[in-house]
């Protein structure tokens, strides 16, 4: 029997504990939609991690490095690792004045958000709303099938196999 459980943020991290107390053949966790970081995960007796952001009208967006430091943690691991989506919010950078764009946010590591509400030429952000900080990231609203599934250039579809192995696709 395969066994998972859903975390979205750091305060469900326990969950992995209840899995991991758990009788099944594979263990995996299902991190989305993925709300901020997860500086309690604890990756020990789970065989997959399946990582997205969140979808819809009032989505949130992902800091990249969530998804980063969990792809890294699962190589060094050697747990198999699964990049499902974006979401509605794809990285990227800030629109130019008079670019089209449904408007850009930012997102901090703390998974804290905040906009900019003019651009002056060259795509220089004249006004905030938040606090944007050095490990401050840019996104964009596109949606889901535009966001694609790429993480750093490459799609990770990884998953794993009932004897301890992975398989990479």
């Amino acid at each position: 029997m395969w066994l998972g459980t859903s975390i979205e943020s750091d305060e469900y991290c326990w969950g992995a504990d209840e899995l991991r107390a758990a009788p099944a053949a594979v263990r995996f966790l299902s991190l989305e939609p993925l709300l901020g970081p997860l500086p309690s995960f604890n990756l020990d007796g789970v065989d997959w991690v399946i990582v997205g952001g969140e979808s819809g009208p009032n989505a949130r967006p992902m800091h990249p490095d969530w998804a980063r430091s969990l792809r890294d943690q699962c190589l060094t691991a050697g747990i198999a690792y699964h990049f499902k989506q974006w979401g509605t919010w794809a990285p990227g950078h800030p629109h130019g004045e008079g670019e089209d764009g449904p408007g850009d946010r930012f997102v901090n590591l703390d998974g804290t958000t905040g906009w900019a509400s003019y651009y002056t030429d060259g795509g220089c952000v004249d006004s905030w709303c938040g606090d944007f900080g050095p490990d401050s990231h840019f996104v964009s609203r596109v949606g889901k099938k535009r966001a694609c599934r790429e993480l750093d250039g490459r799609t990770r579809d990884e998953f794993p196999k009932a004897d301890g192995g992975r398989v990479s696709t």
